[in-house]
């Protein structure tokens, strides 16, 4: 799926830019989407935005989240 997004290309590097952590960003929507199955009875929605994608070997970061509860 992430192959799918429109900026996937960046993810293999760009223009001379470096690889990123496709791997990070797997692992760490794969979390999340256990995180929220784990709790649906309580989360209403998740909202993180930005989340950096950092070069690899180097993980993401969440800028800003958002959870609303129910």
């Amino acid at each position: 799926m992430i192959a799918e997004i429109r900026g996937a290309q960046l993810l293999a590097g760009y223009r001379g830019q470096p690889a990123l952590d496709a791997e990070a960003l797997a692992d760490t929507l794969s979390r999340l989407s256990v995180l929220i199955a784990n709790h649906a009875d309580r989360v209403a929605e998740i909202d993180i935005n930005p989340l950096f994608v950092r070069p690899q070997g180097r993980g993401v970061v969440a800028a800003d989240a958002l959870v609303v509860l129910k």
